[in-house]
């Protein structure tokens, strides 16, 4: 089983976040998604809301999802 998940956010514009993490925490477009370490591999969109995600060496890290 996999020891870190592999999180990429990208826009049409370029790649905005590429972490190692522990824990992902993000509102999916049909529900919140929960994603630990060994989940099946996952393209989704997400919809306005807050993302957050957790890696060992630090507190949980958020960012917003949406339009300025």
């Amino acid at each position: 089983m996999a020891d870190k998940l592999k999180l990429e956010m990208v826009t049409p514009y370029k790649r905005v976040l590429s972490e190692e993490v522990d824990e992902v925490n993000a509102p999916g477009f049909v529900g919140e998604l929960g994603l630990l370490p060994g989940h099946t591999p996952l393209l989704t969109t997400l919809k306005v809301g807050e993302l957050s995600y957790k890696k060992v060496t630090s507190s949980f890290c958020c960012c917003q999802l949406g339009l300025p």
